[in-house]
């Protein structure tokens, strides 16, 4: 299905936006649509708002053994803004949860991230019992569209009104860059001509438009929704995967990023914090900032952001 029809199937359809939704994703042979978003607030534990179709078993059985919690499709798209297709290697340590979900069908699919400048994180899953990963990775931009689209018109239908867009000043964003690069408040201060306290002021700023408590979830989270400028230098993208319960990147990429080879990078950490699944090495997330920590002391500073 092209774009052009897309976007035609779903136009003027703001009332009815989800049933029209199901109709193409079915047509496109998807037995389940979800849409959930997770509106910006302050508070860690605020649960997502949900729209699917599935089965009111279904439903029952997720909510009753808090399935959100470990769902790892969920858990994925927290660390993302890219979408991904999944089978049942991503639920390899969720055996229960993963025979459960494919009792109604839920076997492969397609989930993409959607985010926006107000704080709102959207996800769109759609999930088959025939369709393979092959003929669901031939129409993923199509799909990319149609998360996107479901985002647009869904979130503020969802989420209580009043949200504001997150929007950052020359300066904050400056500050921001500054600290990514590893630059104490008083080195800020000095680069940019102000005194320490007014450095201090403006992370306070900072951290409240971002509903956020410290310096490393204001970064986190400015790079996430796309806040900074696009010309930071140190930024540097690593792609990622869930391994069991741990996000990880491909070594390849951190070999690349620091212009090492495998045996280089094991004299920094140790052998046991490196994953090989078919052939692929892995690194997790918490021994990567370890990593870049030890290359910082040589002064070497960056900032990686997971794609």
């Amino acid at each position: 299905m092209d774009i052009y029809k897309i976007k035609s199937h779903l136009k003027n359809s703001d009332d009815n936006f989800f049933n029209k939704l199901k109709e193409l994703t079915n047509y496109m042979g998807f037995d389940h649509c979800a849409y959930g978003v997770i509106p910006n607030n302050s508070e860690s534990n605020i649960k997502p708002v949900l729209l699917n179709n599935y089965s009111d078993e279904w439903k029952s059985i997720y909510s009753e053994n808090n399935y959100l919690n470990i769902d790892p499709i969920v858990n994925n798209a927290l660390f993302s803004s890219k979408f991904f297709l999944w089978d049942s290697y991503l639920f390899k340590d969720n055996k229960k949860f993963w025979g459960e979900a494919r009792e109604f069908n839920i076997v492969r699919g397609f989930s993409c991230p959607v985010r926006d400048p107000y704080g709102n994180a959207g996800l769109l899953t759609l999930s088959s019992g025939t369709l393979e990963i092959k003929d669901i990775n031939h129409v993923a931009e199509e799909l990319k569209l149609i998360a996107k689209l479901s985002h647009e018109n869904l979130s503020n239908k969802l989420i209580p009104a009043g949200n504001k867009k997150i929007t950052l000043s020359t300066q904050e964003k400056e500050i921001l860059n500054l600290s990514a690069a590893g630059r104490t408040s008083q080195e800020i201060a000095k680069t940019l001509g102000i005194s320490r306290d007014g450095v201090n002021y403006y992370f306070k700023n900072i951290f409240k438009k971002l509903s956020v408590n410290n310096k490393a979830q204001a970064l986190s989270k400015a790079l996430l929704f796309d806040l900074l400028s696009s010309t930071m230098e140190m930024k540097i993208k690593l792609r990622h995967v869930v391994y069991g319960k741990r996000i990880c990147v491909y070594a390849e990429d951190v070999y690349s990023a620091f212009e090492i080879n495998k045996e280089q990078m094991l004299e920094i950490i140790d052998v046991t914090e490196l994953i090989t699944h078919n052939n692929i090495d892995l690194i997790s997330e918490l021994t990567l900032l370890d990593l870049d920590l030890e290359f910082k002391q040589e002064g070497i500073e960056r900032v990686f952001v997971f794609v």
